[in-house]
């Protein structure tokens, strides 16, 4: 039922107070209070937008035309996902924003200016980011999946990773 409207049916409730707080929008997604407002993707058009929780006044901060979802805020940057969009979603690939959204990254944005600072991009294995996370002061993140025999070669426990050497690469 969502489908006709995907480029004009969303809403931003407060569930508390079981009221819309915006509405008409495309496809809202990671919904974010910083610095006391509220930042919204809306995925269907590429937008970022504050909104006004008073009023319901949505203002454009950022067109990135590509497909977003997952929105982290760090130190004055937000980190935005930006997905494909899969071959097999037919009704997805009929939005305007489809052409650009071909490739999965995370784009740094400085909130005070709006200015776009860098890209994160994934040339393989990651088409698709649904949520963005920063893990403050972690110096060797990774992303490890058992499809691949490295995977045996990472350790993580709280606090701390490690990274083994196989036998042939100890000196």
């Amino acid at each position: 039922s969502w489908k006709p409207t995907i480029t004009s049916g969303g809403i931003v409730m407060d569930i508390e107070q079981n009221t819309i707080i915006a509405e008409n929008l495309a496809m809202p997604h990671s919904p974010r209070l910083i610095e006391g407002q509220l930042y919204v993707l809306l995925s269907a058009s590429g937008q970022l937008v504050r909104i006004d929780v008073q009023s319901g006044e949505v203002e454009v901060v950022y067109d990135f035309k590509t497909f977003v979802r997952g929105l982290a805020y760090y130190k004055g940057f937000l980190f935005v996902g930006m997905s494909k969009i899969r071959k097999t979603a037919s009704f997805f690939g009929s939005l305007p924003i489809a052409a650009n959204a071909k490739q999965a990254g995370v784009a740094v944005l400085h909130l005070k200016t709006a200015a776009l600072c860098g890209f994160i991009k994934y040339h393989n294995s990651v088409d698709e980011i649904y949520d963005v996370r920063i893990l403050p002061n972690i110096i060797r993140p990774n992303i490890l999946t058992p499809e691949k025999e490295i995977h045996k070669l990472g350790l993580s426990i709280p606090g701390k990773s490690y990274w083994g050497r196989k036998k042939e690469d100890k000196k």
